[in-house]
């Protein structure tokens, strides 16, 4: 039998200072990969019904409310009706403020920066769309240069620039910039089978994960090193949870150095087996526990579950998809070992 819709969560879009509820399908989506959250909504009325459209349009300015607290807010990207014999229905898609970053070209009066602190560098990149930066970890000194690409998003440029400090970008529930790093800590849940795990689907997967990682480069040559010490730069390091002999060869973007190329190299290591396996769990609810907070993503969770690859392991939740439907309320959750969100940092220009 499915789960009954969780009244309490009463979903309402709110725009120009209307409420906008009653919506028979909610979907809504946030992943630290993704600078914006997203929301997808239907409404569906009997053919009976008024066939007067809904006063929603594309570029409508909007928060999506959970329970009167705000979960995204930004624009209205897309309003579809639909027409049948037998029912009226309306989907409306939208995202977060910073949805816009993912979009849009990154365009500055003077394209590049000299000794500029990181949160100023984004800040000016994302002031044109109505946008503010929260630096939540330490940016660490002054960049030394930073220029735009052309052509690039005003995203792509953000994470160009916060890989010279390890860290990541995601949005706020006011549709904000915030600069943060991976989370840490203890867990702030178990997730159990034969508890609160309604299902869970593992993943195994090897296809980007090697024996033997060698990362090659080349460092400019001094009075201290030169010649073959110089052009023959080589780290290595090795994954024994690869069972055969797959190498893989990387060489170096940038001038590097022996100690910086073995970082790189256990780096790949780390991170691809992290990446390598994960868990998707579907939990009753939208939220950690009655009356607690939503779930979202950079939060640690325990999880019991031997079938799926987990028998007792803390991981971390990199993107949540909460739903409603005539299924139920449920919150799926994508889960993976911290590692797998590891960051390296970046050598700046000069």
């Amino acid at each position: 039998m499915a789960d009954l819709p969780d009244l309490s969560e009463k979903v309402e879009l709110a725009i120009g200072g209307k409420l906008f509820g009653g919506w028979t399908g909610v979907s809504v989506s946030l992943a630290l990969d993704a600078i914006s959250g997203a929301f997808s909504l239907s409404l569906a009325t009997k053919d009976d019904a008024s066939g007067a459209p809904i006063a929603i349009a594309p570029d409508d300015r909007c928060q999506l409310r959970i329970a009167g607290e705000v979960v995204i807010d930004g624009w209205v990207d897309a309003v579809a009706p639909s027409i049948s014999a037998q029912e009226h229905r309306v989907q409306v898609d939208g995202r977060d403020k910073t949805g816009d970053l993912a979009d849009c070209s990154a365009i500055y009066k003077a394209g590049s920066w000299s000794n500029a602190k990181l949160e100023t560098i984004a800040a000016a990149l994302v002031r044109p769309f109505g946008i503010s930066v929260t630096a939540q970890a330490s940016t660490g000194a002054a960049i030394r240069k930073f220029a735009i690409q052309q052509g690039e998003t005003v995203q792509a440029a953000i994470e160009r620039l916060l890989r010279f400090r390890g860290l990541i970008a995601v949005a706020s529930a006011t549709g904000d910039l915030i600069i943060t790093t991976p989370a840490t800590g203890a867990p702030i849940a178990a997730l159990e089978l034969g508890i609160n795990i309604k299902s869970a689907n593992g993943r195994r997967d090897h296809r980007e994960r090697f024996s033997d990682y060698v990362v090659k480069g080349q460092a400019q040559g001094d009075d201290q090193r030169h010649g073959k010490a110089a052009s023959q730069v080589r780290g290595e390091a090795k994954d024994a949870g690869v069972r055969r002999y797959r190498p893989l060869l990387i060489v170096a973007e940038d001038q590097a150095d022996t100690a910086s190329a073995v970082t790189r190299a256990k780096f790949e290591a780390g991170v691809r087996a992290g990446r390598s396996k994960g868990v998707e769990i579907v939990v009753a609810g939208w939220r950690v526990a009655p009356k607690g907070q939503l779930w979202r993503p950079n939060l640690r969770v325990r999880v019991k579950c031997a079938p799926a690859g987990f028998p007792d392991d803390v991981l971390l939740i990199t993107a949540v998809v909460l739903r409603k439907d005539s299924e139920g309320t449920t919150a799926t959750l994508t889960c993976a070992p911290p590692e797998a969100m590891a960051q390296l940092v970046e050598k700046e220009g000069k």
